[in-house]
């Protein structure tokens, strides 16, 4: 009998495929499931990591700020000084002792912001009389008046020469305040400048003359002629500013 065809049996292998399942790693050793894996979306085209800088300027917008100044006399005024200044948020204490003011006369006071943020020269020279430094001259580099350092009521840009609300003489100065944003943020830059006015020129215990203010028309330009100035920078360090805490026994 004629054998019929022959069958054979055909082994295919097919390859082994290893399929990757990402786990990850938690800090106890173990492993967890690769859905719950959380990746972050990709960066924009040339964009680095995300800037903490904002998040800088809010905690320093928070953190309690020293600055001071050292005033120094301007048309041979003879008036010289400090001033020292704790700034939280929006709210700024701020105390100023000056020496050498014009004697029972009051003196307008404002931190100005602007400019070159510096002061004029001790020995410069203006457009007053007798070469004297006017308001507009010290204007040129401690830039527009921010806030007005009167010792009651508004402190506005408005309140320029409100005499009766300045100190008289060296009277001194301690008040706590509440500045806007922009200027909170100027000052902790150290762009502020305070700027001290009256000169009795001709010493009659008096503002007098013919020529008239440049800062304010219906006064005598004694009045608004620059007697001190000094720029507010940041102090390494932080203390007890005016108030209770550092022996002034006044508040606000």
């Amino acid at each position: 009998m004629r054998p019929g065809p022959r069958t054979t049996a055909l082994w295919v292998v097919f390859p082994l495929v290893l399929v990757p399942v990402l786990t990850h790693i938690g800090s106890s050793g173990t492993s967890t499931d690769s859905s719950a894996v959380v990746r972050s979306a990709p960066l924009a085209p040339g964009a680095g990591p995300a800037s903490s800088s904002a998040g800088n300027t809010k905690a320093d917008a928070g953190t309690p700020v020293l600055l001071r100044a050292t005033l120094n006399p301007i048309n041979h005024s003879g008036a010289h000084g400090s001033a020292v200044a704790t700034l939280r948020g929006t709210t700024l204490s701020i105390r100023i002792d000056t020496s050498g003011l014009a004697v029972g006369l009051p003196h307008a006071q404002h931190i100005h912001i602007g400019a070159s943020h510096t002061c004029p020269a001790p020995g410069a020279t203006g457009g007053g009389v007798g070469g004297q430094v006017r308001s507009k001259d010290a204007k040129k580099t401690v830039g527009p008046i921010a806030v007005s350092l009167t010792t009651t009521g508004d402190t506005s840009p408005d309140s320029d020469y409100a005499l009766d609300r300045f100190p008289v003489g060296d009277a001194g100065y301690d008040r706590t305040i509440t500045v806007s944003p922009q200027v909170a943020a100027d000052l902790r830059a150290g762009r502020g400048v305070i700027e001290q006015h009256g000169v009795d020129r001709n010493h009659d215990g008096r503002y007098d003359g013919g020529a008239r203010s440049d800062a304010k028309p219906t006064l005598p330009q004694e009045t608004s002629n620059t007697a001190a100035c000094g720029r507010l920078q940041r102090a390494p360090y932080q203390v007890p500013v005016g108030g209770v805490a550092a022996g002034g026994g006044g508040t606000a």
